[in-house]
């Protein structure tokens, strides 16, 4: 007994140890409704919890601070160093009550909503940000905004997390403030979590490493935010793609519409906040003929169109893969030798309903600021790392057609190889399982399956197959409460049975499998993945 919690004291601390040096982790999660993606991040004395958009092309952190209170909230005082650094226009004052949002002689925040397009004069503070591996940014800089000018933001969302090329972004501040290199990764979740990391990559040892191709980051010469100086460049991230192919075929579109000019015209940015990939007129028809062609090839019905999309087909007429919709492959293609991004059916189609599925690309305008915008959709399951350091994107196609999941990121292989036992131990200390139960939480939250308390051995639920990919179960008994507060991972192989055909999962009898274990508000979440 002794033994066995002095190992789980150990690697708890291995893994906020791990943490620390790791840079700080959100969790990302998709807003059904508006499909924006949010995470979750903690400010102040209190530890406020704020839901703020994630936007590629924000500028800093703003969030409502109407209802903030913190004794350790400071505003940025009119001509200090720091408004130099937040590049702060000009001085704002307040004649109500002072508080976080409502002082005088504070630096000027440009703060802008892209969703109400409207750009209001706010005031820079700073404020201890916390992530909820208690990794903490002290004197984070970031701005209030006022509740009139929430409109468009998902329902549980009352700010906008900036993640451009400034000062005073958020992997730019981790990285000051934590000595870590700048940089930060995304992968978007269609459903369940995706997560957000700043101040490290994927480690070379990754599932999905040798999956990553890399291409420079450009700088636009023209700066795109809403309020600029003149010869300010584009804060937001541009790649330079050279041509679209549809099914292996490139299109015949001018390479001027792909380049950027003098002017800041033209080019390809990457973005979180529009829904979907926006192609200038020029290139947006070809490339929805070219695809209509490639599909009727593959004996793919086209439908009458439904906004905003052009290009809509039969649903019964596209054969379905465990990765999605099978339909012709899209390429952007970028410098280097054989350098391109493929999206397939499952970033480029959009179900409307049981009968008909579209081309998930619209029509960006004929006379447009940017020539191609990748849009979320386009985004999802993608891994996404951004290095400032060397101003290069790595990035991969979608991992549900590599047979990957987002647990695939990080799996700690020293920690499982130090002990192989652990899991073993810890499923016999949570007791007889004939004695306890847990539910098997479906992450589309439409079924539930009964399961013994902490072995998850069978597949009933479809995904629990080579995929990789994982479930919860949520037991009533806790047995993390020595673990490093309220937020901890513990990865734990245990290997199941004996050659025996009648498994149940794919034929396989020896299988491993990868649980994590996640305690949380006094809950502990079991996660299982097959690993063959």
């Amino acid at each position: 007994m002794a033994s066995f919690y002095s190992s789980l004291i150990f690697i708890a601390f291995l893994i906020c140890a791990t943490n620390a040096q790791n840079g700080l982790i959100l969790p990302i999660r998709k807003d059904s409704k508006t499909s924006q993606f949010y995470t979750t991040l903690q400010m102040g004395s209190n530890q406020a919890t704020i839901n703020t958009v994630i936007d590629l092309g924000a500028q800093f952190l703003w969030f409502s601070c109407n209802n903030y209170a913190s004794n350790t909230y400071a505003p940025i005082p009119c001509g200090s160093t720091k408004c130099e650094v937040a590049r702060g226009i000009g001085c704002v004052s307040c004649n109500l009550t002072p508080r976080p949002g409502c002082t005088n002689d504070t630096c000027s925040a440009p703060a802008y909503n892209p969703f109400q397009d409207v750009l209001v004069a706010e005031g820079f503070g700073e404020d201890t940000l916390y992530s909820k591996d208690h990794i903490s940014v002290p004197q984070f800089i970031f701005s209030c905004m006022d509740n009139d000018y929430m409109q468009g933001l998902a329902k549980s969302a009352t700010g906008l997390l900036g993640l451009s090329r400034t000062e005073i972004s958020l992997h730019k501040q981790v990285a000051n403030k934590l000595n870590l290199p700048d940089k930060f990764s995304l992968c978007l979740p269609s459903s369940g979590l995706g997560k957000l990391s700043f101040g490290s990559g994927l480690s070379p040892k990754s599932d999905i490493s040798n999956l990553l191709k890399s291409t420079p980051l450009i700088i636009n010469p023209v700066s795109t935010a809403p309020a600029y100086s003149e010869g300010d460049p584009s804060n937001e991230y541009f790649i330079d793609v050279k041509s679209i192919r549809v099914d292996g075929n490139a299109l015949s579109v001018k390479d001027s519409y792909f380049s950027i000019d003098n002017n800041g015209v033209g080019g390809t940015k990457i973005s979180t906040i529009q829904n979907y990939t926006a192609l200038h007129n020029s290139i947006y028809k070809p490339f929805t003929r070219a695809f209509t062609k490639a599909a009727s090839n593959m004996k793919i019905k086209s439908v009458a169109a439904v906004a905003p999309f052009r290009a809509c087909f039969s649903s019964d007429s596209i054969s379905r893969t465990p990765s999605g919709p099978s339909v012709p492959a899209i390429d952007l293609v970028l410098p280097g030798n054989d350098i391109y991004w493929r999206i397939n059916g499952t970033n480029s189609m959009v179900e409307i309903d049981n009968k008909t599925t579209c081309l998930g690309f619209v029509d960006g305008g004929s006379n447009p600021r940017i020539s191609i915008v990748i849009g979320a959709h386009q985004l999802e399951e993608n891994y996404l790392e951004f290095d400032l350091v060397s101003s290069r994107l790595k990035f991969s196609s979608s991992l549900l057609v590599q047979n990957k999941s987002l647990e695939a990121l990080d799996r700690s292989d020293i920690l499982l190889l130090a002990f192989p036992n652990l899991g073993k131990n810890l499923l016999e200390h949570m007791g007889d399982p004939s004695e306890q139960s847990g539910t098997f939480v479906d992450d589309d939250a439409t079924t539930s399956h009964h399961h013994d308390a902490g072995v998850l051995t069978q597949a009933e639920d479809p995904r629990y197959s080579d995929s990789g990919s994982g479930g919860k179960m949520q037991l009533t008994e806790t047995y993390c409460s020595l673990f490093c507060g309220y937020f901890v991972l513990l990865w734990i192989l245990v290997k199941l049975g004996g050659p025996n055909e009648e498994s149940g999962i794919n034929g396989y009898a020896s299988e491993y499998i990868l649980f994590t274990f996640h305690y949380e508000k006094d809950m502990l979440f079991v996660e299982g993945d097959i690993l063959l």
